[in-house]
């Protein structure tokens, strides 16, 4: 298992040894040999991972082989959905949602290794995401000194939201399938990635658009500028109600479950379960986490069933 997980570190240091010819190419021939170059890149990629973990797989990991190769279609699809943003970094997404992929499984299907599977992965996601922070930024350092002297290579920065669109994607993947990522953090990556979308049209397009006479760039910048100003809003909003929920309701006990005419959450229609279920204020009883769920949707505080505030 060990030996596995310090392998991965190497396969992503030598994936990334292209990088400098991946930059050339696409500075010579320009965006249009972007989707080949993608292309490409997706099956060495799957020719670089099933070369170096076959044997892992099959000497090390002989009872997770079977149980893996069946998540193969659902590895193939994502890859697919990061060529679809048709931007040079895609594979930055494929390297991350494979460490979290095999992260999440090793925790969630052989519980007998979690200690020291999660000291293995916690070391290799963080070197790994230091290493691609630090390639990602001289990426961007690049990319922005190239666009203020050209004005020109806007591309360069808008993978960023391509990205971010791809890990809120997968964040909600795996909330439906696991339900261990809290709802703050879903909110909080949706926030930053209207920021960034935001940051794209005020700062950069702007600079390319004064080329070609393109004023229009403004008016999108602050229409994404408000859709930022409203995540912001009610990122805060959900952060303080949070608290304050937290404070004022306490999970109920099986005495009160006795006593609800309803056995099912009206939000998932899933059966109450003591300790995860809280009662408001007009009576309702609804799933704790279901409800913070409904805090994120909308502005008012109210109940599902009834809209009578409950704080």
């Amino acid at each position: 298992m060990t030996s596995s997980n310090l392998v991965q570190p190497i396969f992503a240091l030598c994936w990334f040894s292209i990088y400098p010819l991946e930059l050339s190419l696409v500075s010579y021939f320009g965006n249009v040999f972007i989707i080949p170059l993608l292309i490409s890149e997706y099956f060495l990629y799957i020719a670089m991972k099933n070369t170096v973990f076959y044997c892992l797989k099959r000497f090390l990991m002989k009872p997770l082989y079977e149980e893996e190769r069946n998540l193969m279609w659902t590895e193939k699809i994502l890859i697919l959905v990061t060529l679809s943003f048709k931007e040079p970094f895609s594979y930055t997404s494929i390297l991350i949602w494979y460490s979290i992929s095999m992260y999440l499984y090793y925790m969630n299907v052989i519980s007998e290794f979690c200690k020291a599977l999660f000291i293995c992965n916690l070391l290799k996601n963080l070197g790994l995401f230091v290493f691609i922070f630090s390639v990602v930024s001289i990426y961007i350092i690049w990319g922005i000194k190239y666009l203020l002297s050209e004005g020109s290579e806007v591309s360069n920065i808008i993978f960023i939201e391509s990205f971010l669109i791809f890990q809120m994607n997968l964040t909600t993947l795996y909330q439906i399938k696991f339900g261990i990522i809290s709802n703050f953090k879903i909110l909080l990556l949706e926030t930053f990635k209207d920021f960034m979308k935001s940051l794209e049209f005020i700062i950069f397009v702007p600079v390319v658009g004064y080329h070609w006479f393109c004023p229009v760039c403004h008016v999108y910048g602050c229409y994404f500028l408000m859709c930022f100003l409203i995540k912001l809003t009610k990122l805060i909003k959900y952060k303080i109600s949070v608290s304050a929920f937290d404070y004022e309701y306490k999970a109920i006990i099986e005495d009160d479950l006795n006593e609800n005419k309803d056995d099912k959450c009206c939000i998932c229609w899933s059966l109450f379960v003591e300790e995860e279920s809280t009662k408001l204020k007009c009576g309702h009883i609804i799933h704790i986490e279901c409800l913070k769920m409904w805090m994120i949707k909308t502005f008012e505080r109210n109940c599902p069933i009834c809209t009578q505030k409950f704080l």
